[in-house]
C-alpha cells in the first residue's frame, strides 16, 4: 500500500529556448545544456568556470568557440615567460584567431559596431561618431556635439551607447544575434569588457577613477543592453577606425569649430595628422599623437 502514495520524484522540466554553455579553463571542457541544473552541475565548484545563457544554440556554440581562442591565447603567453608580450602583439594575436571564430560560420556575430569620440582642445566640445555594420554594409550612422567642458572619455562611452540604443531600435531588444564592437580607446574597451577596472568574483563591481565617477551611469545602460545580447570587445588601431573617426569630427568642421583635414598630410605609422612645427634644426611635421607617436618628417627650409 505504501507504494501507491509513494510521491513521484521531480524531474528538470525541458527548458525550451534556453542554452546554458559552460567553459572550464583548468580542464578545457565545454558543452551546452537544457537546464540551469544541469550547467550548475558541470560548474559547481570548479575554480574559474564560466557559464552564459543564451535563447539561441548558435550563439552559445560561438560564445565557447571565443573562450577557446581566450585560452588558447593566454596558454601561449604563460609558456613564453620570459618573452615580454606588448598589447600591440596581443591584439594582433586576437584579431588572428578571432575572425576565423566570428565570420567562419556563423551569422550570430554579423553585426559589428564601430564607435569613436572627440573632444576640441579650447573650449571641451565633445562630440561622437558611431556606425553599425551588417555583413560589412552600413546600417545606422551618426556624429553629434554632445557639448562643452566635457571630455574625450563622455564622448567615447557615448558613442557606444547612442550606436547599442540605434541597434535596439532597428533589431529589437533580443534580435537573436550577437554583435562586434570595435573601439580604438583601449581603455574603453576593456572596461566595457570587464578586463580593467573590476572586482569580485563575477566582475560586478566597478571601481572608477577618483575623477570618473560620472562615467558610471554610461557603463551601467551599456551593460544593460548587453546583457541580453551575445557580444565581444575588441580593441582595434585608430586607422582600422577611420570612418567613425571621420563621423566624431564632422559635427566639429560643420560647425567651424575645427578646420577640416582633408589634404592634410596623414601619419604612415598611427593615421593621426601630420602639423608643421618648428624645432631645434628647423621646421619639421610632427604627430598631433605625440608623445604615444614620435613619427616626424622633415620639411624643406623654405617650407
Amino acid at each position: 500500500m505504501s507504494n501507491l502514495f509513494k510521491q513521484p520524484q521531480k524531474q528538470d522540466k525541458p527548458n525550451r529556448g534556453k542554452f546554458y554553455a559552460y567553459f572550464l579553463p583548468s580542464t578545457q571542457e565545454q558543452g551546452i545544456v537544457k537546464s540551469w541544473a544541469a550547467c550548475k552541475n558541470e560548474t559547481d565548484g570548479v575554480p574559474g568556470a564560466r557559464f552564459k545563457k543564451f535563447s539561441e544554440q548558435t550563439a552559445a556554440e560561438a560564445w565557447i568557440k571565443i573562450w577557446l581562442a581566450k585560452e588558447q591565447a593566454r596558454l601561449e603567453r604563460k609558456s613564453k615567460k620570459d618573452v615580454r608580450v606588448s598589447d600591440k602583439l596581443l591584439s594582433e594575436k586576437l584579431v588572428q584567431v578571432l575572425p576565423v571564430v566570428i565570420h567562419s560560420r556563423l551569422a550570430d556575430f554579423a553585426i559589428e559596431i564601430y564607435f569613436d569620440g572627440a573632444c576640441e582642445t579650447e573650449k571641451k566640445i565633445a562630440t561622437y561618431g558611431w556606425l553599425i555594420k551588417e555583413r560589412g554594409t552600413i546600417i545606422a550612422s551618426a556624429g553629434k556635439i554632445i557639448g562643452e567642458n566635457s571630455t574625450n572619455n563622455v564622448a567615447e562611452y557615448a558613442a557606444l551607447l547612442e550606436a547599442l540604443r540605434e541597434l535596439v531600435r532597428i533589431k529589437g531588444e533580443r534580435f537573436g544575434g550577437g554583435v562586434m564592437i570595435h573601439g580604438d580607446s583601449k581603455i574603453i574597451c576593456l572596461t566595457v569588457a570587464r578586463e580593467w577596472g573590476w572586482k569580485g568574483k563575477r566582475k560586478d563591481k566597478w571601481l572608477p577613477h577618483k575623477d570618473a565617477p560620472h562615467l558610471l551611469p554610461y557603463l551601467e545602460e551599456i551593460h544593460s543592453i548587453l546583457a541580453n545580447i551575445p557580444h565581444e570587445v575588441q580593441w582595434i588601431p585608430r586607422e582600422q577606425n577611420q570612418e567613425a573617426d571621420d563621423l566624431s569630427k564632422k559635427p566639429l568642421i560643420e560647425a567651424g569649430i575645427i578646420k577640416s583635414d582633408s589634404g592634410k598630410e596623414k601619419c604612415d605609422k598611427c593615421g593621426g595628422r601630420m602639423f608643421p612645427r618648428k624645432g631645434l634644426y628647423g621646421a619639421f611635421l610632427g604627430c598631433e599623437n605625440y608623445p604615444k607617436c614620435r613619427n616626424v618628417r622633415k620639411l624643406a627650409p623654405n617650407a
